[in-house]
């Protein structure tokens, strides 16, 4: 073999070589970005258990219009700072379950303790209660795909029973 074509294989494995390591470098960072996503996704899921505070209510009741059509609030959640207090835990709910949806439906990022969407069933559960509505018909212009899914569900109620 003459010495240009040790040269061009040579040159050859290289190329594969750090062809290979590019592949597995970008498979390792996208295995780190997606447990990255599903701290932050657990790391939400646990804020959701904390308490809404005085301030929250505050800041509720000061711009209302943030949260809910303003007759809306008037008629329902005026002067009314527990139904409030519910309403905001409500309505962090509905963005968590929000966001959860966009990364299942969009980057198919997977609940990693068990098989199933457990989000749906926990959005079938809440859209029983007012509030969750009540959010939903606000927020839900801001998170379009999940309000046509709570929209879906309620036009196609699941079956109840052993297997739901």
């Amino acid at each position: 073999m003459r010495i240009d074509e040790w040269i061009q294989t040579g040159l050859l494995a290289v190329g594969t070589l750090s062809l290979a390591i590019l592949a597995w470098q970008a498979w390792n960072h996208n295995t780190l970005l997606r447990a990255q996503i599903l701290r932050d996704r657990f790391d939400m899921y646990w804020r959701l258990f904390q308490p809404v505070s005085d301030e929250q209510i505050k800041d509720f009741a000061v711009f209302p219009q943030n949260y809910m059509d303003l007759d809306r609030y008037r008629t329902d959640y005026q002067g009314k700072p527990d139904s409030i207090r519910r309403y905001i835990h409500i309505s962090m709910l509905y963005e968590y379950l929000a966001f959860t949806f966009t990364l299942h439906h969009t980057l198919k990022v997977h609940d990693p303790l068990r098989k199933g969407d457990w989000g749906a069933r926990w959005t079938r559960d809440l859209i029983a209660e007012k509030e969750f509505m009540h959010v939903n018909d606000y927020y839900g212009a801001y998170y379009p795909d999940f309000r046509d899914e709570i929209n879906n569900v309620l036009r196609h109620p699941p079956r109840r029973g052993p297997s739901s």
